[in-house]
């Protein structure tokens, strides 16, 4: 067991990126709690764990309570370490990256078109990042060249 903390913690992902493990995972006070964070954690040997950083939802409190942030995902490039997590009350996605794993960038939503999308799994390949969206009639794969804007590929 990596975190045992009293809270319940769900929805993992692992990257491994500049000689250290990276892990996510949702913290909240139950499986459907929207006053949920995303926690980055980091280790060297998958032993022992430092926490890096906590996402809260850029949204801040609404109506009493927080909106959550969970979901999270990691999207590793040779220089960066990406973040993708999605947001409850309203349902978006963020992105955030590191180059040196300490400092982040401010949350930014993901958007095509202007229009916010919800992302799944975003990858990167030979200097563009990829991620399927799924809309009520079918899927799209969009493109983006900083992993915020994004455009239709197919």
């Amino acid at each position: 067991m990596v975190v045992r903390v009293g809270w319940y913690n769900a929805f993992t992902d692992l990257a491994y990126w500049k000689d250290y493990y990276w892990l996510s995972y949702r913290r909240g006070t139950g499986h459907y709690a929207s006053n949920s964070v995303e926690m980055v954690l980091r280790s060297n040997d998958t032993r022992w764990w430092h926490e890096v950083i906590a996402f809260e939802t850029p949204y801040g409190i609404a109506g009493g309570k927080k909106s959550g942030a969970g979901g999270g995902h990691f999207c590793t490039t040779p220089d960066r370490l990406y973040m993708f997590f999605n947001t409850r009350q309203p349902s978006h996605v963020f992105g955030s990256w590191t180059a040196d794993g300490v400092t982040w960038s401010k949350p930014a939503l993901v958007a095509l078109d202007g229009e916010p999308v919800y992302t799944w799994r975003v990858r990167w390949h030979e200097g563009k990042f990829y991620s399927g969206v799924r809309w009520e009639d079918g899927l799209d794969l969009i493109v983006s060249e900083d992993g915020s804007k994004w455009t239709r590929h197919a």
